[in-house]
């Protein structure tokens, strides 16, 4: 009968929550630490430069692995993840980059947003709301309503 190698330590699933997966550091603790329990390693002994896979980490371990990571994130990740961007230096950067740094076009729609709830004195959710609807008008509505602003 095969055993896992990692039925001993807790399931790679084991902690989900993300408390400052913000920056590089957390990140990279996270994933050395996921990857010490899965391949049986001791934290210290892993080295960020090198393939996950030198850690003897088979495919089912790996999409583990990748799972929990995608719960802790939440995100949606290629299960396929620790073959294309092998390193946990190279992986933490894709996660950075991909999923973390606020994009220039989000930023300013939250921007845009905040000035306009201020600008009309109505609360958050409310504006939220309307703007959710906003696709579902037509363009006259559109404009009726921009008029009765702007009056």
């Amino acid at each position: 009968m095969h055993t896992s190698p990692y039925t001993q330590v807790a399931p790679c699933g084991a902690d989900t929550s993300n408390t400052a997966a913000t920056t590089r550091k957390p990140i990279e603790q996270w994933i050395v630490n996921r990857l010490s329990e899965c391949a049986g390693v001791d934290p210290q002994d892993i080295d960020i430069e090198l393939p996950c896979t030198a850690y003897g980490l088979d495919s089912l371990t790996g999409l583990t692995l990748v799972g929990d990571l995608e719960l802790w994130l939440n995100v949606r990740l290629s299960p396929t993840l620790l073959w294309e961007v092998p390193s946990i230096e190279r992986l933490v950067q894709y996660l950075i980059d991909e999923f973390l740094t606020p994009s220039v076009d989000s930023v300013r729609v939250s921007e845009l947003h905040q000035e306009w709830t201020a600008g009309l004195h109505i609360s958050p959710e409310t504006a939220k709301q309307l703007l959710l609807r906003l696709d579902q008008l037509s363009d006259q509505d559109v404009e009726a309503m921009l008029s009765h602003l702007a009056a």
